[in-house]
Formats: structure tokens, C-alpha cells, sequence
């Protein structure tokens, strides 16, 4: 187990020294690049839009072939970053076989879930601070507090319902709160004045949705926090797909 920590700490300190250099510049610029193609692709097949989700998929996969011939070999030092390219191409490869057969196209939008996933870990274990990987590790516990409530009744919202919300209400708060306080790179994502307002408005309006659900708690109104707690996912959704280009899918 020692050694196995100590080659991710050397790997870790390797890449975040290369982040310095043009090559490692590059790198997160094509993430972002990369982001762009891959949101639309994901939203879309969650939105059930077939025609859409097959022009998204196409710029996905035209994207992910250049991303990947110039960065499957870039870190050989991470034993697993050439493996992780692998399962996204299959993955891809999964997601663009369901959307052309247009049938169940949401098991596409669940097949590409995985990827930001991958993605995200692989940043993780290799110190890339990436602003959309705070989003995709607040997903988690949002979405657990929106699937248990969905659906339900004051009359059969059980309480073991209510402690998974709030347990799941304890995690996402305490990424939200990081999510507010890190420093944002416009340049980096191409946001100009406009955008970042409209980013801030929905960073403000999701924490607002937060504090509705944690009143709601507190009150112990199961009415309300059904309520509360479905509302939790408009205003990230939103936020979250201003990262992709949605304008080259019309």
C-alpha cells in the first residue's frame, strides 16, 4: 500500500509541474474542447431527442478520435490513463450504437455518464484542477436527492427517504459551498460579461434551492420537501450545460 501511494504522490507532483508547460496548457484547453462536444451529446440522449442526439453523437466522436490521437500516450507514467482512454472509446462507441438504433436512447445518456466519471478520476489522480469536475462530483448527491424524492407522496415519503435526502443534503451542500468559492478561469472557457452572469445567477439560484431544502428539513414538511427537493436539479442542470456548444447541434 506505501508504495503503491508513493508512485501516485511522484505521478501527481510529474503532471502538476507539467500543467506549466505549453503541453500541459494544451491539455486543459482540449478538455475543455472536448467538454464542448460532450455535453450536448449527454444532455441530449437524457432529453430523449433522437435526431438531435445523433448529430451530437457525430461531433462526440470526430471530437474524442482527435483528443485521443494526440493525448492516449501523454502520461505513460499513470498505469491506468491509456486503460481509461480505452473504456471511453468504448463506451463512445456504446452510447453512438444506441442512438442510431433510437431505441431506449436514455441507456446512451446512462452509457456516457460513465465518461465524466473516468474523466474526472483520471484528472484527480493526476492533480488537473478542473472547474466542470467540482459540477460532476456535485451530481452525485443531487441526483440522490432528486430520485428519492420524484415521484413521491407526503404519504409515502418514508423517513428512511427523509434521512437518505439529508445525508445526500450533507454532501452536496459541502461541495456546493467549494463550488462557490473557487476561483473561476473565464479565458480558459470562453465566457464573456453575459455569461458570467448568467453563471452567477444559477450558482445564486441553485444555493437558494439548497437553503429551501434544508428549511424544509429542519421543518420536517414532507410536502415541502418533496418539493424542495426535485427543485435542487433545474438550476445545475442549466449551469452544467452552459460547458457545452449547443449551437453547432442546430
Amino acid at each position: 500500500m506505501k508504495k503503491k501511494l508513493i508512485i501516485i504522490s511522484i505521478l501527481s507532483i510529474s503532471l502538476f509541474l507539467l500543467k506549466g508547460t505549453s503541453r500541459g496548457a494544451d491539455l486543459i484547453k482540449d478538455f475543455v474542447s472536448f467538454d464542448k462536444a460532450y455535453i450536448p451529446a449527454l444532455a441530449l440522449t437524457s432529453q430523449g431527442k433522437i435526431e438531435e442526439s445523433k448529430k451530437a453523437m457525430i461531433l462526440l466522436k470526430e471530437n474524442w478520435k482527435a483528443f485521443k490521437g494526440v493525448y492516449n500516450t501523454y502520461n505513460k507514467k499513470d498505469l491506468e490513463w491509456e486503460e481509461d482512454f480505452d473504456k471511453i472509446d468504448q463506451m463512445i462507441l456504446n452510447a453512438d450504437k444506441i442512438v442510431l438504433s433510437a431505441n431506449d436512447i436514455l441507456r446512451a445518456h446512462d452509457v456516457l455518464e460513465e465518461v465524466r466519471i473516468i474523466l474526472m478520476e483520471l484528472r484527480k489522480r493526476n492533480n488537473i484542477d478542473y472547474y466542470v469536475d467540482y459540477l460532476t462530483e456535485f451530481h452525485e448527491p443531487m441526483e440522490a436527492i432528486v430520485l428519492t424524492a420524484q415521484d413521491k407522496t407526503p404519504e409515502t415519503l418514508t423517513d428512511g427517504d427523509v434521512r437518505e435526502i439529508q445525508s445526500s443534503l450533507n454532501q452536496a451542500s459541502i461541495i456546493w459551498e467549494k463550488i462557490g468559492n473557487l476561483k473561476f478561469d473565464e479565458k480558459l472557457f470562453g465566457f464573456a460579461n453575459e455569461k458570467i452572469m448568467k453563471m452567477n445567477n444559477y450558482i445564486k439560484s441553485e444555493s437558494d434551492a439548497l437553503n429551501r431544502l434544508k428549511q424544509a428539513m429542519g421543518n420536517k414538511d414532507k410536502r415541502l420537501i418533496i418539493q424542495a427537493a426535485v427543485a435542487v436539479k433545474p438550476n445545475f442542470a442549466n449551469l452544467f450545460m452552459m460547458f457545452g456548444d449547443f449551437e453547432r447541434i442546430k
